[in-house]
């Protein structure tokens, strides 16, 4: 089955807002060609940054970590672009990010257009409990 949309999740870090050779990881989530970045509150040094792989080089010690957390990240991400998909709600890189970094001060666009769905599975658990 071919999507008619176009989804993608990927990393990259800002140079020149490094500080001390130490920059802040960004996710950025591209749908249909709107875009959002966000920072993730992980940092790297900058020479150890692969912008090819979009990750840390595979030779530095903390690489398996740092590329493990990425991984992880993309992968919530784009269960919760699968769950909307799936609920028939209308997506967007800022719903998406807001369902990862857990909803905070959206409240109301969080909960109209994520009904039935929780930041951090699939299911409320409320719902659990009624079926």
């Amino acid at each position: 089955m071919r999507t008619s949309q176009s989804f993608g999740v990927h990393f990259t870090i800002k140079k020149d807002k490094a500080k001390d050779g130490v920059t802040n990881v960004y996710a950025c989530i591209t749908l249909n060609k709107d875009r959002i970045h966000f920072a993730l509150k992980h940092y790297v040094k900058v020479e150890n940054w692969d912008n090819g792989r979009g990750g840390l080089k595979v030779k530095v010690p903390e690489a398996k970590d740092t590329n493990a957390y990425l991984e992880e990240v993309k992968f919530t991400i784009t269960t919760y672009y699968q769950q909307l998909q799936i609920a028939g709600k209308e997506i967007t890189p800022l719903l998406l990010k807001a369902m990862f970094l857990g909803g905070g001060n959206r409240g109301n666009l969080f909960a109209e257009q994520t009904d039935g769905l929780s930041p951090r599975g699939c299911i409320r658990c409320a719902d659990l409990e009624h079926a």
